[in-house]
């Protein structure tokens, strides 16, 4: 019987240091993912803000070019509108010239 009871008290104490050693095994396992996810999430800041700089860059530039764009149409429609009133001065000429 005293040996059963050395044997088991061994058999629990090995169990017991099978679990500790489990749950050791565990938590290295979550601390290494956990340091994964940090360097990751770091990683991840990182290129965000790298990446609104050069779409603020990019916001910039569209900007600057929707503004040249509009001015180009609006000198546009002037040249237009000049165009017209001088063909329209041209042919009020001729036909006051004809007239006469």
């Amino acid at each position: 019987m005293i040996k059963y009871s050395l044997f088991h008290s061994s058999s629990v104490k090995k169990d017991e240091a099978d679990t500790t050693v489990q749950f050791q095994q565990c938590i290295k396992i979550l601390a290494d993912k956990v340091y994964l996810l940090t360097r990751q999430s770091a990683d991840l800041l990182e290129r965000y803000s790298a990446m609104q700089a050069v779409h603020g860059g990019i916001t910039k530039e569209l900007d600057e070019k929707k503004e040249l764009i509009k001015n180009l149409y609006n000198k546009l429609q002037l040249e237009k509108q000049v165009c017209l009133v001088t063909y329209v001065a041209i042919i009020e000429y001729h036909l006051l010239f004809y007239i006469r």
